[in-house]
């Protein structure tokens, strides 16, 4: 019976941050949204208030200020969910470690033991994009896997075996991104008794399963 794993990557772990820059991004911009319309939101207050004081008929006034201050809570509401989502993006990784291949995403943390895993290997086939080429990580599997899980099963694809006896099912990722030389490398520093090197596929495959 295989081992249960640890409820963590180790601490030797290789760590890939799936979009580090895009992280980055968005927490920055969250953050100059909400100080902009916080700042805006206070300004608008000042004003009316100042007015309201000079004002006879106040009520008109706060009732206007009130009004006025929806853009900017409109605004920071969503300089706020830019932000969160910038934390969310910044933990996004895959990591691999003696265990297996650890995947972090919003659902959580899950890891496909290299002892479940029958075969590695990276996909590519000819795409109209900047690269000429489309790319992804494929870990076949020994073992039946769910295509309902949470948090792997979103990298669950349904294809052709590329070796005879491998199932259909297994875990795709997109090797689009960045990180594909590192996956590859860490997959290959860490299970390379898996690895099964690189096939050629049809156009499109991506879509597939």
């Amino acid at each position: 019976m295989p081992a249960t794993p640890a409820p963590r990557p180790a601490a030797t772990a290789t760590i890939i941050r799936v979009a580090p820059g895009p992280a980055r991004k968005w927490m920055r911009m969250g953050l100059i949204v909400t100080v902009v319309c916080t700042i805006l939101a206070i300004a608008i207050v000042v004003i009316f208030v100042r007015s309201a004081g000079r004002s006879a008929e106040a009520w008109p006034s706060i009732v206007a200020a009130l009004i006025s201050l929806a853009l900017p809570g409109w605004g920071i509401r969503g300089g706020v969910r830019a932000f969160q989502r910038g934390l969310d993006m910044r933990n996004l990784f895959v990591a691999t470690d003696e265990t297996g291949l650890w995947v972090s995403q919003g659902a959580g943390l899950k890891v496909v033991p290299w002892d479940s895993v029958a075969a590695a290997a990276l996909h590519w086939s000819r795409a109209e994009n900047p690269t000429g080429k489309d790319y992804s990580i494929e870990l076949c599997p020994n073992v039946a896997i769910d295509p309902q899980d949470p948090v792997l099963g979103s990298f669950v694809r349904d294809d052709e075996p590329f070796w005879p006896g491998l199932p259909r099912l297994r875990y795709r990722f997109n090797g689009n991104y960045p990180y594909r030389e590192a996956l590859v490398e860490a997959i290959r520093q860490h299970a390379p008794h898996l690895w099964a090197g690189e096939h050629e596929r049809e156009p499109g495959y991506l879509t597939n399963g």
